[in-house]
């Protein structure tokens, strides 16, 4: 089972056990078996992966939607790119990624401040 905590990708150079970098990698549940044979620790519960919308806060998103919602039809038939937002008006997926996401980056920060 893949951990919900953030697995820490580090370079310790001076022999540090504590992360210089993280990473928390989102992949689809069919694309996770490429990770897992290098030994990289992955966040396969949302499926599908977030996009970069999927980062922000759910009130930025909703404010955007509610602005280009009327415009995403239009430009489909255009075939302007609409950057993930009809991606993410599907999987509105943002609090869920936050769940995940934002205690991975607190830890991260936590470890390094004391490490100081």
């Amino acid at each position: 089972e893949t951990a919900v905590q953030a697995q820490n990708v580090y370079s310790a150079a001076d022999g540090s056990t504590q992360p210089k970098r993280g990473a928390l990698i989102f992949a689809a549940k069919g694309d996770s078996e490429q990770f897992a044979e290098a030994g990289i620790a992955i966040e396969t519960s949302l499926d599908p992966a977030p996009n970069h919308l999927s980062f922000l806060s759910t009130g930025t998103n909703d404010a955007m939607l509610g602005v280009l919602a009327p415009l995403i039809p239009i430009a489909r038939i255009l075939g302007v790119r609409m950057l993930d937002f009809d991606v993410y008006t599907k999987n509105r997926d943002s609090a869920a990624t936050a769940a995940l996401f934002v205690p991975a980056v607190v830890a991260f920060f936590v470890a390094n401040v004391r490490r100081r």
